[in-house]
């Protein structure tokens, strides 16, 4: 209850801090973007649906097959799923950065898209496509070659004796390393992808 009750205070002073800079900013009160006028804005809001569905769907269906993975692996005992969540949680962790990629191409292909620069979105595409694989690359080998350091830091393996679940948590932080590095590539394209207002594909994908 207490991580709960910490996790809505922490999004209840978001929310106010995210109010205050809107209504506060130089840069972008001018756009009254708190002012109630949705009766004027019905084709756009109707716009928004039709863009922002599919993505409701896309990770909707990527929440329930993690929900159901786990599922799966906790019938298979104790240990499995132990070594699993240490792996889950690196990659949950690691995931941030991949996402902060993907609304980076988004923002940056859609911007080019709207000022009609074609040629700037495929270098857009490209460069932010580099700096991920670089960062998945980097993380691939760290999880694949020194997997049981990241262990002995989440467990402390000094006081913690269990070889079988270890071992399988090295398995699976090397099977988590290609994890990252293809999901980098998926998700960076799916963020170009909706900065050309295409998010239909990618969901069905």
């Amino acid at each position: 209850s207490s991580d709960l009750l910490a996790y809505i205070i922490q999004n209840a002073l978001t929310l106010v801090l995210a109010i205050l800079y809107l209504r506060l900013s130089k840069n972008i009160a001018h756009y009254r973007i708190l002012q109630f006028r949705l009766h004027r804005n019905w084709a756009l809001l109707r716009r928004m649906f039709t863009l922002g569905w599919p993505i409701v769907v896309q990770t909707a269906g990527d929440l329930v097959t993690f929900f159901i993975m786990t599922l799966m692996i906790g019938w298979l005992g104790k240990i499995p799923l132990a070594a699993s969540q240490v792996s889950s949680q690196f990659f949950l962790l690691l995931v941030i950065p991949i996402f902060a990629l993907q609304q980076t191409s988004g923002i940056l292909v859609s911007q080019a898209y709207g000022e009609k620069q074609f040629s700037l979105i495929n270098r857009v595409s490209h460069m932010v496509l580099y700096v991920g694989l670089v960062f998945a690359l980097f993380v691939a080998a760290l999880f694949i070659f020194f997997p049981h350091v990241l262990i002995n830091a989440y467990l402390a393996t000094r006081h913690f004796e269990n070889p079988a679940m270890i071992q399988l948590a090295i398995y699976l932080m090397m099977l988590t390393g290609l994890r990252v590095f293809f999901d980098t590539i998926v998700q960076i394209k799916t963020g170009s992808l909706r900065g050309l207002f295409d998010t239909r594909k990618p969901m069905f994908i």
